[in-house]
């Protein structure tokens, strides 16, 4: 996490921001079927 957040100027933005880590190996699909059927 550090790397994530050391970033000069941009750190204090980078530290603030929040974090999600997706367990689910079929997230992207899922994500892809929520907006398709958004689209129809």
């Amino acid at each position: 996490m550090a790397a994530f957040r050391d970033k000069g100027r941009l750190a204090a933005l980078m530290e603030a921001m929040p974090i999600h880590v997706a367990l689910n190996p079929r997230a992207p699909l899922l994500g892809a079927a929520q907006v398709a059927c958004e689209l129809l």
